[in-house]
C-alpha cells in the first residue's frame, strides 16, 4: 500500500545512486537528504550501530573522485529480496566533505 498524500519529510530526499564507502564494505545509495541516506550493501547491519559513510562522488573534469562522509547511526536494515542484498538507512549525525589529495 502506498502513501497518497501530502509529502510528510521535512526535508526533500534526492533520489541519487553513487557508491557508498563504509568499514567493512562497500554499497549503493538510493536516496539521499539532509537527515538520512537509504542505500543497498551486501551485508545486514544491525540497528542503532554506529557508522561512518563515505558517498564517492566523480569528478566530471577528469580528476579524482571526492568523498562526502557520513556519521551517524543505522535506523533500519531489512532484506531486499534479491539474494545477499540489505537495504539500510543511516540517520547521521555529521557531513564532511573530503577533498581528493592533490599532489604537491
Amino acid at each position: 500500500m502506498r502513501f497518497a498524500g501530502p509529502e510528510r519529510r521535512r526535508m526533500p530526499r534526492y533520489y541519487v545512486t553513487v557508491p557508498v564507502e563504509f568499514d567493512g564494505g562497500t554499497g549503493t545509495t538510493k536516496d539521499v537528504n539532509e537527515s538520512g541516506v537509504r542505500f543497498e550493501i551486501d551485508q545486514p547491519l544491525v540497528p542503532d550501530q554506529s557508522v561512518t559513510l563515505r558517498l564517492v562522488f566523480r569528478d566530471f573534469q577528469g580528476g579524482d573522485p571526492w568523498r562526502m562522509a557520513a556519521r551517524g547511526k543505522v535506523v533500519r536494515s531489512r532484506p531486499t529480496g534479491r539474494p545477499t542484498r540489505w537495504r539500510c538507512e543511516s540517520r547521521p549525525t555529521c557531513w564532511r566533505r573530503r577533498r581528493p589529495r592533490t599532489e604537491p
